[in-house]
């Protein structure tokens, strides 16, 4: 384990106020895994499929109804493909329109070279996202995941 991901399993521990054991924290090698584990040691049950078809639901509606596109979204789709957080106007409008708090990423930028954005990201310490990767489903449970911290 790097000492990033010390860095960011101590992190978690200290928010969630837990203990990772080594030999659990040894088997985390996924954001999914580290999100079953951290659940496993609070009790929480999966039921957030219903969270997250709601969340899908209120998205399409919002995409739909600012006629962004007119055909219902995929989870396996890339979200970059009907929204941009570079474009202001529009992800205000669609943050309004959802009427929840969405997570607005730091992206990487194409006009920044490769060291501006890894300098940004070291003074910042914000993580930079390549928005273009991200997909339906991952901004959902992004959006889930801040909810359930509200």
């Amino acid at each position: 384990m790097g000492l990033d991901s010390v860095e960011l399993l101590m992190d978690i521990e200290d928010y969630f106020e837990i203990t990772i054991s080594d030999s659990e924290a040894e088997k985390i090698y996924t954001v999914q895994q580290m999100v079953d584990t951290v659940a496993n040691l609070l009790n929480i049950k999966d039921e957030t499929a219903d969270l997250r078809d709601v969340i899908l639901e209120r998205v399409n509606y919002a995409l739909i109804k600012l006629e962004i596109t007119s055909d219902p979204i995929n989870p396996s789709d890339f979200i970059s493909s009907y929204l941009s957080p570079e474009n202001k106007e529009s992800w205000d409008a669609f943050v309004s329109e959802l009427q929840i708090k969405v997570p607005k990423p730091e992206t990487i930028k194409e006009n920044r070279t490769k060291f501006l954005n890894k300098l940004i990201k070291a003074v910042h310490w914000i993580p930079l996202y390549d928005w273009r990767l991200i997909t339906v489903k991952q901004f959902i449970d992004a959006i889930c995941v801040m909810r359930s911290m509200q």
